[in-house]
């Protein structure tokens, strides 16, 4: 991006005018002078609101304080940050603001106490998201001591690859841990080992094989266009791919594979489009590292389809709405007409790739496809296609419309019972359970499943009606994966125990790596038998097999037809000095048909107490879906009313969940004002309602139509309570929040419970 600057394009004091005149074919325009007020201003590229329309307005060049720079701009970049932080606000302290974070150009004025700087020396640094520091205008604030002399692009791109391959795994999205080369012993650290860059030719890309070379990396191995080998061979690359005949995992890995033998344990994708990540993932050895830096990719809505363009059939008229209202106000009650199934394919597909729905309805028009037609089809048969899920220890799920029936919950509890600790099962509402169910958690199993199946034999009804109840065992065989949150013992204890006794294997382990890291170590041959594999291929004598989900990435199927979304949480401290943070997972469990999704929490601390916050960014995601196609959410809370922060032990109480509830309330406030205002051009102009504050009175009725299940309640070994510890708490948790009259239904959650979603 090129941004013009009054001084920079003459020395004239002349601006552009609408009056023209035309000689000899040359359009001259006439230019008058500029007062001395307007030579104090320039223009900014303003953002009023969070997701807002961007807006050019003249505004007052700033000065510059003790030990800043006025910088004069010349180029500044675009980055994926940029939409991001549009998008989602962060780091936005007010609006309106403005945005840019890469800049070069020259010095026009010196603040006091500034000495190795002069007027007109050219330089480059990096902005922060303000009015003063944004880099979208003509000039900026900059400290001195973040600037150096003489390309816009180096302080983000430079970042970026240090970040990504040095920074410690305990920082959320953080990266590779690697000694960096400019610390002591880490120059040549990695010598003799392979290294693979995705993009070696891009801004990040280039950086990425210099400080693999300063590190050791051989051979350095880097996709590029053919026109940029020399280039990147210059900086260091040993080996260059031409990406267009490396751009599938086959042809990758076949290429990477004649130029070396060994493991590929780091790589780094610079593009980080769904077809590198693939095509990088699949060259990486197993507990390699992949580093990628946009997830999940944008989408320009021109691209060709990996499924083409849609031939041109005749429909029936079908009234304009738009997509979102599709989504949020189902037609159920009057039917709507089928869609063709290339149309529904083609939503289902870029949905499932973790497109946006934004994202999605723009690349599929472009190219005819009817996505009003498919998005009706598929909403009014969602009551035909939802998820339903059971609870092995602490209650059933089931999304869908559909409400004929009820499935089971075997067991709740948060511990130290081990007949009552966390698991679930899930399966398709239409589908019986003997066709294949996800365990969700697993922290109990086959004792749990005796005494709830001996106190009710038809739990999970007859299947066939004409069969036999079931027995515990077969019903775990149904199992067909795991869906686990973290690795603690009251949540892995049933897999651990039933691994080598469940019939019909091997079953996949979905998790974090991480989290599938630790239960490595349970499967190691001393504390328990190796009855575990990350290598789907090599499963003749193993029960499970690992696989990675990755955090944020967009939705990622884990059985037909469903798909689960991951976000990271934090549970608590470790570490000898407890200055590390214990990861748990938050996922969005949706039914690809009906689009219908639950939230379900692993253990889990308030954002108050945690040492890395990150159940706002859960609240975010959540917002927009509240309560058409998100009405359930199952959250634990394992303490009852009182409870000192220092002795949660990374879990909730009823005033931390009640607080939680609040800010998830605020969030859902946000994102409703925010529709309102893109649906109405006449309040898109009242600067009055550009940053209303949210009042309490706003809050109320905020959570209406969401449930709010109470899991991982601790058993009251104090006997201090004369009825069920679950129920205890839940009501503790209702009458805090009914006192914000929030909306919302705060549900215990119980063995044998049935629920829909």
């Amino acid at each position: 991006m090129n941004i013009s600057s009054p001084s920079s394009s003459s020395g004239s004091d002349l601006q552009p005018s609408s009056a023209c005149h035309h000689t000899a074919g040359v359009a001259l325009r006439y230019l008058p002078l500029m007062s001395e007020k307007q030579k104090q201003k320039q223009k900014s590229l303003f953002l009023f609101r969070r997701g807002g329309e961007f807006a050019v307005q003249l505004t007052d060049i700033p000065t510059p304080g003790p030990g800043e720079l006025l910088v004069e701009i010349h180029a500044t970049a675009l980055n994926p940050a940029d939409w991001k932080v549009h998008e989602c606000g962060w780091f936005i302290e007010e609006y309106p603001t403005v945005l840019g974070t890469d800049c070069a150009g020259l010095v026009k004025k010196v603040g006091d106490g500034v000495t190795n700087f002069d007027v007109g020396d050219r330089v480059l640094h990096q902005g922060y998201f303000d009015k003063r520091r944004g880099t979208f205008q003509q000039y900026c604030i900059v400290p001195a001591e973040i600037t150096a002399k003489a390309t816009a692009t180096i302080p983000l791109s430079l970042g970026t690859t240090a970040v990504g391959l040095c920074n410690k795994k305990i920082v959320p999205y953080g990266g590779a841990a690697l000694i960096p080369p400019w610390e002591e012993g880490g120059r040549g650290k990695y010598s003799g080992q392979p290294f693979l860059i995705i993009g070696g030719s891009s801004s990040v890309g280039q950086h990425v094989i210099q400080l693999a070379k300063l590190s050791g990396f051989s051979p350095i191995i880097t996709t590029a266009s053919a026109h940029n080998r020399e280039y990147v061979e210059a900086l260091g690359a040993t080996h260059v791919l031409d990406r267009a005949k490396a751009a599938t995992p086959q042809s990758l890995a076949s290429a990477v594979h004649g130029i070396t033998t060994k493991p590929i344990t780091v790589a780094f994708d610079a593009i980080s489009e769904p077809a590198t990540q693939t095509a990088s993932y699949s060259v990486l050895a197993p507990h390699g590292k992949l580093i990628v830096v946009v997830l999940p990719p944008a989408v320009d809505p021109g691209i060709r389809l990996p499924f083409g363009r849609k031939k041109a059939k005749q429909h029936d008229p079908m009234p304009s709405q738009l997509s979102h209202q599709l989504l949020e106000e189902p037609p159920f009650n009057n039917g709507g007409t089928p869609a063709a199934e290339d149309d529904i394919e083609a939503v289902k597909t870029l949905c499932s790739m973790g497109f946006s729905r934004t994202q999605a309805v723009s690349a599929l028009e472009q190219h005819d496809y009817d996505v009003q037609r498919a998005l009706n089809s598929l909403l009014v048969g969602a009551a035909q296609h939802g998820v339903e899920t059971g609870r092995l220890t602490d209650c059933e799920l089931s999304v869908g419309h559909a409400r004929k029936e009820t499935e089971c919950a075997l067991a709740l509890g948060g511990g130290p019972n081990e007949h009552n600790l966390s698991s679930y099962l899930l399966k398709p509402c239409n589908l019986p359970w003997s066709s294949g169910a996800i365990a969700l958690e697993a922290g109990s199993g086959l004792g749990a499943l005796s005494r709830i199946l001996q106190a009710d034999p038809n739990l999970f009804g007859n299947d066939p009606p004409s069969e036999a109840a079931p027995s515990p065992i077969e019903v775990l065989s149904w199992i067909r994966c795991y869906l686990i949150t973290h690795a603690h013992m009251d949540h892995i204890n049933g897999l651990v125990l039933s691994a080598g006794s469940i019939p019909g294997g091997p079953r996949r382990v979905y998790a974090l790596h991480q989290t599938l890291t630790d239960i490595e170590t349970v499967f190691s041959d001393r504390l328990w038998p190796n009855l575990a594999t990350w290598e789907a291929h090599d499963h003749d004598d193993m029960a499970l097999i690992y696989t990675a989900l990755h955090t944020d990435a967009g939705y990622e199927p884990i059985q037909d037809g469903i798909s689960v979304r991951t976000m990271p949480l934090s549970h608590g401290c470790v570490g000898p000095d407890k200055s590390a943070t214990y990861d748990s997972t938050a996922f969005f469990i949706r039914s690809d048909a009906s689009s219908q999704e639950l939230l379900f929490f692993g253990d889990v601390e308030p954002d108050s107490v945690a040492l890395q916050p990150r159940l706002r960014a859960v609240w975010l995601a959540a917002a927009p879906k509240i309560p058409q196609t998100l009405s359930t959410l199952f959250i634990e809370c394992s303490f009852p009313l009182g409870r000192p922060d220092n002795m949660l032990y990374g879990h909730l109480s009823p005033e931390h969940l009640a607080a939680e509830l609040s800010v998830l309330a605020e969030e859902v406030v946000k994102h409703r004002r925010i529709s309102t205002d893109n649906s109405s051009p006449a309040k898109r102009t009242r600067k009055k309602q550009r940053r209303n504050p949210i009042s309490p009175q706003d809050l109320r009725g905020a959570l209406t139509g969401l449930r709010v299940f109470i899991t991982h309640v601790k058993e009251d070994l104090q006997l201090q309570h004369n009825r069920p510890m679950h129920d205890v708490i839940a009501e503790q948790v209702r009458s805090l929040v009914d006192e914000q009259q929030l909306g919302v239904d705060i549900i215990a959650a119980s063995q044998g419970m049935h629920i829909y979603v």
